[in-house]
């Protein structure tokens, strides 16, 4: 974690606690991350290493900050199921907006939940910009 928002100790509880959910539920988990050649490192490994022993995640590489097509690609090639999507992630006005924009435009259909607390951002923390897309709901730690 090369960003200081993907330190935040509030970002990282949120993260391992989606993740948590995300097994009890039997849901698919997806760790979005930059390729390595952009000097980012990958996901924080006390959010990653929850999911080892679970089958049911995948991890994929994006070349930008949008990563909406590689995550819905990368779905369908796994099988994992689009109904629902939950996102945590760093920063949000940049990478977590445009991945969940794209997605949101790629899949009407699939409801995309942002938690609040699973979102940090180096600058302002602005989730007034999701507000255009139907199927995304802003909600906090307790799913509202």
């Amino acid at each position: 974690p090369n960003f200081s928002a993907a330190l935040k100790p509030s970002v990282i509880k949120a993260a391992k606690e989606e993740v948590r959910r995300a097994i009890r539920f039997k849901y698919g988990i997806v760790f979005l991350e930059y390729k390595l050649s952009y000097g980012y490192t990958q996901t924080h490994p006390e959010i990653k290493s929850l999911a080892y022993e679970y089958d049911n995640w995948i991890s994929i590489l994006k070349p930008d900050d949008d990563g909406g097509h590689d995550v819905v690609d990368g779905v369908f090639k796994y099988g994992m199921n689009m109904n629902q999507v939950r996102v945590c992630g760093v920063n949000t006005d940049m990478c977590v907006h445009d991945t969940v924009s794209t997605i949101a435009k790629l899949s009407p259909k699939s409801q995309i939940f942002i938690r609040k607390d699973g979102c940090g951002s180096s600058a302002k923390n602005d989730f007034g910009k999701f507000k255009p897309y139907g199927n995304v709901k802003i909600i906090d730690g307790n799913g509202k």
